[in-house]
């Protein structure tokens, strides 16, 4: 709710401004973000596939919740940010820092037959 109406989804109106921050859905809770999420998956397969003869292997990494531009908006909301912490199996959100060594091995030689996987640095939120 915003302004205790329900969020607007991505239609503008006079009375709803581009700038409101009521005038779309975050991003995470839009149809869009899945399909996204889904698309990239299938095209690291897609990919995998094309080009694996040619030892080019295509690998994503699934990163869990990072305070970052894209969502300053839900940064914004102490009880939200701790809430996604509590999901992890950690007990803390991400850090751009957390994900250097699976990108490193992803780089690296050590990872060659590693092929079209999604690899989640999301500190076991995504296990339950």
């Amino acid at each position: 709710m915003c302004r205790g109406r329900p969020y607007q989804g991505w239609t503008i109106s006079p009375d709803n401004a581009p700038n409101d921050p009521c005038s779309r859905r975050e991003p995470a809770s839009s149809g869009a973000y899945g399909v996204s999420k889904a698309a990239i998956e299938a095209l690291a397969r897609s990919q995998s596939e094309a080009w694996a003869p040619y030892g080019v292997t295509a690998n994503v990494l699934v990163p869990g919740f990072v305070e970052t531009p894209l969502n300053k908006r839900l940064s914004k909301d102490p009880a939200a940010v701790q809430a996604l912490a509590g999901r992890t199996l950690v007990g803390r959100n991400g850090v751009p820092e957390d994900f250097a060594g699976a990108a490193v091995f992803l780089a690296s030689a050590a990872s060659t037959y590693v092929v079209g996987q999604l690899v989640a640095v999301d500190g076991g939120f995504s296990v339950h």
